[in-house]
């Protein structure tokens, strides 16, 4: 390659920063001669690997072995695949001996003298050494390569004078220039010398490449301003060897581009403020397979900004450099990937700038497997490990340390050409590093068996989010190993994972959007529906959570209007007015123009999305979040509130696989009936799908006795009101996982004949697929002042009825009779239906209880009804206190007559009716009862309602004593007076 004097001195003092001496052909520190052996200058023609010159006598052995000036002495690091002889014989010599020297060092031998050196190891065939020390002998001609003349002669089709013409073509300032020279002036004279280099450079190169390399002259135009020395402005040297990566890529802020480019870059931070980068993409622009001049044409830059939502800003590098040095980094797209090994930018940039506008590898810096024998060189190169309760993603690059037969060609032996994460923790001991890591009581197949990297032309190797099951979760695969192998299987590299610790969630933190309503004059015919989860994290991030069903189904692909198929949270704290701008704080840029839902699914899930919002809990507690169609439009709106669970925690003792359980549940209630919503991020079995499950339990969400999470005994079953409801409510409440997490659901009810403060604090426990119990919270509700009251009053109820209960039974004892209704009194007032040994005192609203359950389809709902006077069993029972049962007219049929009465009947006003009840008669016919319980029992419209009356007149007449017998009852215990 030719480069300008300022860039060769730039890479001499890279080399010598790197390496700690000086290096062969570049003036040592403070100017002078290059320090170079005499007659060595073969050593440094574009090495393939690192190579120092060990010039000076630092070292007695080294001075001996060369010879008196016979040989050249260099370190070389060989990786094992390459010997001293293949070296030396590389740079038109031969080796004459090769010795080892200590680990670290490089110019320094390991033995007091040659004669010490086992040449039965170590000597210029062996290859098993990552680097030696070889012995060249000096050739009879060290000047540092061949000719123009020489160099094209041994092309057959392509003469001294094609290479000229093809300089002269692409590069502007070659025109006109003569090969061979006769300038006289300085100017023109290195003119010349250029020319002769880039035929020398064209003469050299492959015939596909000729023309790129031509090109390449046309970055030396000695006419350029000169550029001044490149200083850095870092405050500490950037660490060697820190690589950072780019492991996907989106389609640019409003880019309508066909071309989306995918794949990996590599980012290494260099001293002297050197970046290098190596890429393997897909999906470029075609038109960059040739030489183009427009300003950043087919470039592949590092940029100032540090998010991809909206500008990047311009290109990014140490202002002290006054010229932009990423105009001339392009891309080649002639090749399908586009594989660039290395690519050195003087950017003056260190590790800590680009880090944030480039990722972290997520494992450690790859070293050679424990006892590896092998020839294959070290691996290098970066993974990039994501993870989510069940499933990791894998993104890779790597630069070297692959087997090159590799290729798409099938490999037949197990574990050929894999990357895959192993057991162990460990990359220091063979034995501990183990097998394949999955979950082997969920998966009978072992999930890695067909992960596999791909050599695809040249290095590097790269692949883009490589999904693998393991029924594992990122804690689970933290810390485990990364195993690279060979053609064979062989294990040839190995890593440690480390994923970077998740953002500290703010105590508490978890806020959601349980329910949605139609955004104030909206007219959509979409209703979306589900739940939102909101998280605060400690440096004021925002991160979202849904699963959300009822979107714009023209939300399914990119859209470009502002706000459309978004997701935000507002200013406004209201759902019935408008909403307010987007909230976040800060003076900088709408974080939120870019989250948007796709509804490609049905529901719509997306699990932590970060939002940088500069806002903490308080900030966005009560806040709007409103969601908006494809045009922008706002179609729904909920208001962001507390869970009422506490935080859930493992379930005590709980010894299995499941990672520990995250989300939120919203718990609300009447006198009888508990709804619920939630949604869980984390924690979930993801067998629970829409299958059925058969185990009891299995994928359960169920309120269970105890009030405490931290004893399992104490946990107890689940929580209902056993007298009212023989069968368990919450037997078929599950949790379902839809395509994947996170899982929600709106409104489930469960009717358990508790009201609010009676579930209150109870736990609420998550199960798994088999029913094991994974995860507990307790439930915090909230309970209603008005529910309090009321309960309050009823309590105050029973006990003005107990006190009237122990009233009567006094007068009786004092007075040796009662008073009661038409069957008579009985002065005891104990039924062994609410007792068993020891009987229980009959309350006056049992009458609610007592008939509902008999009499009603929703016996919980009658319930409510009936202790809220919202019915007609409170009536039906002074009815019957009044005037009793005729007992001889007890109707089974009707006659047409009476058909028709009951028909005039149903037609009636519900004033009409209710006088009806009281009417002075003696007693009162079964049917009236009947017609009465009916009518308003059920609170039926009046309008089409008779065959619903006639077929419960006709049910209640029929089992009228299970319906006589509470009303006896009510009357006996002295219910009446109240």
């Amino acid at each position: 390659m030719l480069f300008p004097e300022e860039m060769f001195e730039d890479m001499c003092g890279f080399c010598e920063a790197q390496t700690g001496v000086a290096v062969p052909g570049c003036a040592p520190a403070g100017g002078g001669d290059p320090e170079i052996s005499p007659g060595c200058d073969f050593m440094k023609l574009r090495p393939s690997r690192e190579v120092v010159h060990c010039a000076g006598d630092q070292d007695a052995v080294l001075e001996e072995a060369k010879a008196d000036g016979e040989n050249c002495v260099a370190y070389v690091a060989l990786q094992k695949h390459t010997s001293c002889s293949e070296f030396c014989e590389e740079k038109g010599s031969t080796c004459e001996m090769a010795i080892d020297q200590p680990n670290g060092q490089k110019c320094v031998a390991s033995v007091s003298s040659l004669n010490e050196i086992d040449t039965s190891k170590i000597n210029c065939e062996a290859k098993g050494f990552r680097d030696l020390i070889c012995v060249c002998k000096k050739p009879d001609n060290p000047a540092p390569g061949p000719t123009p003349e020489e160099a094209c002669a041994a092309q057959h089709d392509f003469s001294v004078q094609d290479a000229a013409d093809l300089c002269r073509e692409k590069v502007d300032f070659l025109k006109g220039v003569a090969y061979p020279g006769t300038a006289s002036n300085a100017a023109a004279m290195e003119k010349e010398m250029f020319l002769r280099m880039c035929i020398l450079d064209v003469c050299s190169a492959a015939p596909e490449d000729r023309e790129e390399v031509a090109a390449n002259v046309a970055d030396q135009d000695p006419t350029d301003p000169p550029v001044e020395p490149e200083t850095t402005t870092t405050t500490s040297a950037p660490t060697v060897g820190d690589e950072s990566y780019v492991f996907g890529f989106s389609p640019y802020v409003d880019s309508s581009s066909p071309f989306q480019p995918d794949g990996v870059v590599e980012v290494e931070s260099l001293p002297d403020g050197m970046t290098r980068l190596s890429w393997s993409l897909t999906g470029l622009d075609p038109a960059c397979s040739s030489p183009c001049s427009q300003t950043n044409c087919c470039g592949i830059h590092i940029h100032e900004g540090k998010s991809c939502e909206d500008d990047a800003g311009g290109h990014f590098w140490d202002s002290a450099i006054p010229q932009d040095p990423w105009l001339s980094v392009k891309y080649d797209s002639s090749t399908d990937p586009a594989n660039l090994l290395s690519k050195v930018v003087k950017t003056g940039l260190g590790n800590e700038d680009v880090l944030g506008r480039t990722l972290e590898s997520t494992t450690t810096v790859f070293e050679e497997y424990p006892n590896y024998d092998g020839d294959s060189p070290l691996t290098s190169g970066g993974v990039k490990v994501e993870s989510d309760d069940t499933t990791q993603t894998l993104s890779w690059l790597f630069t070297q340390g692959l087997d090159p037969r590799c290729t798409e060609a099938e490999c037949t032996d197990a574990n050929c050409c894999g990357v895959h994460i192993h057991e162990g923790t460990t990359c220091s001991d063979a034995d501990a590093i183990g097998g394949h890591y999955w979950n082997k009581e969920l998966y009978a197949e072992d999930p890695w068996k067909d992960v596999r990297y791909v050599i695809q032309g040249s290095m590097p190797s790269a692949v883009n989010d490589l999904s693998v099951t393991t029924g594992f979760a990122a804690e689970d695969i933290n810390g485990r190993a990364v195993v690279v192998h060979d053609y064979n299987s062989v294990r040839v590299g190995c890593a440690i994972i480390e994923l970077p610790p998740d953002a500290t969630p703010v105590e508490g933190d978890d806020l959601y959007v349980f329910d949605f309503s139609p955004y104030p004059g909206s007219s959509s015919p979409f209703q979306p529906q589900g739940v939102v989860e909101v998280k605060s994290t400690e440096d004021s991030t925002t991160v979202l959570s849904w699963s959300l069903t009822g979107l714009d189904p023209g939300c399914s692909s990119q859209c470009s209007q502002t706000n459309c198929c978004g997701i935000h949270i507002h200013e406004g704290t209201s759902c019935s007015e408008d909403a307010g701008p987007h909230h976040w704080g800060g003076d900088g840029a709408d974080p939120w123009l870019s989250v948007k839902y796709d509804s490609s699914t049905d529901p719509a899930n997306v699990l932590s999305l970060e939002v940088d919002t500069g806002l903490a809990r308080s900030d966005v507690l009560g806040r709007t979040l409103v969601i908006h169609d494809a045009t922008g439009a706002r179609i729904a709106c909920g208001i962001i509130e507390e869970s009422t669970t506490t935080v859930f925690e493992e379930y005590p003792n709980y010894d299995g696989d499941s990672p520990l359980t995250s989300g939120g549940v919203k718990v609300e209630s009447d006198d009888t009936t508990q709804t619920l919503s939630w949604l869980f991020t984390q924690g979930l079995d993801p067998r629970c799908t829409e299958a059925e499950c058969t185990d009891a339990n299995c994928c359960g969400v169920h309120i269970h006795e105890g009030t405490t999470c931290s004893d399992a005994d104490a946990i107890g079953g689940h929580y209902w009101n056993k007298e009212l409801y023989a069968e368990d409510p919450w037997k078929d409440v599950r949790y379902v996982i839809q395509g994947s997490m996170p899982s929600a659901v709106n409104d489930l009810s469960v009717t358990t004949g508790f009201a609010a403060e009676d579930i209150n604090g109870r736990a609420v426990v998550v199960h798994d697929y088999n029913g094991v119990r994974v995860g507990c919270a307790t439930i915090k509700i909230c309970v209603d002042s008005k529910s309090t009251v009321k309960g309050a009053i009823e309590k105050l109820e029973e006990a003005v009825d107990q006190i009237k209960d122990a009233l009567s039974d006094l007068s009786a004892m004092v007075n040796g009779s009662s008073k009661g209704g038409h069957s008579g009194y009985h002065s005891s007032h104990y039924y062994g239906t609410y007792g068993t040994d020891k009987q229980t005192p009959y309350k006056c609203n049992n009458i609610c209880a007592d008939i509902c359950q008999t009499q009603h389809p929703e016996p919980a709902h009658c319930q409510h009804q009936c202790k809220t006077r919202q019915n007609a069993i409170l009536d039906i029972a002074q009815v019957y206190c009044a005037h009793g049962l005729c007992s001889s007219l007890i109707q089974t049929n009707e006659t047409n007559e009476e058909v028709g009465l009951l028909q005039r009947r149903t037609q009636r006003s519900e004033e009409e009716l209710e006088a009806e009840v009281g009417l002075g008669a003696q007693c009162r016919q079964t049917w009236k009862y009947c017609q009465l319980f009916c009518k308003r029992g059920f609170l039926l419209p009046l309008e089409d309602a008779y065959d619903e009356i006639r077929k419960c007149r006709a049910e209640c007449e029929a089992n009228f004593m299970a319906f006589q017998d509470p009303l006896q009852k009510y009357v006996d215990a002295g219910c009446c007076a109240s």
